[in-house]
């Protein structure tokens, strides 16, 4: 069983990894076209919450032998899933808005959160 779970954190590690290269070149990529920093501090700030995410669905599966901690867990999980992907979109609303990037080409970058979040859902399914 412990070397189960340690695989697991190896195969997180290295997928976040992949995760941080991989946003980091998009940003600084964009940051050198457009002179625009706001995707690089979109991706950085809802990160946390991504993995968050994922954390609460690894927490939900360590607890199914016992039926009152696992419907205890599961309350917990969910409402740390809804808190994470609501502070996530609000915050990114926030930045945008005092940065003046409430227009529609720069509206876009909303999507950071939305896909850091479906992407911590998706792995949080797969390698729970």
């Amino acid at each position: 069983m412990e070397k189960k779970s340690l695989s697991k954190i190896k195969l997180l590690l290295i997928i976040l990894i992949a995760i941080l290269i991989l946003g980091s070149a998009i940003g600084i990529t964009l940051l050198c076209i457009t002179y625009d920093y706001s995707f690089l501090v979109l991706f950085f700030m809802n990160l946390p919450f991504s993995i968050l995410i994922y954390y609460s669905f690894y927490y939900l599966n360590k607890h199914f032998e016992n039926k009152q901690k696992a419907s205890k867990t599961f309350l917990i999980s969910v409402i740390l899933r809804f808190i994470s992907i609501l502070l996530s979109l609000v915050l990114s609303f926030i930045f945008l808005y005092f940065t003046n990037k409430t227009t529609m080409p720069s509206i876009l970058y909303i999507l950071v959160p939305v896909i850091l979040m479906t992407l911590s859902y998706v792995l949080g399914v797969v390698i729970k």
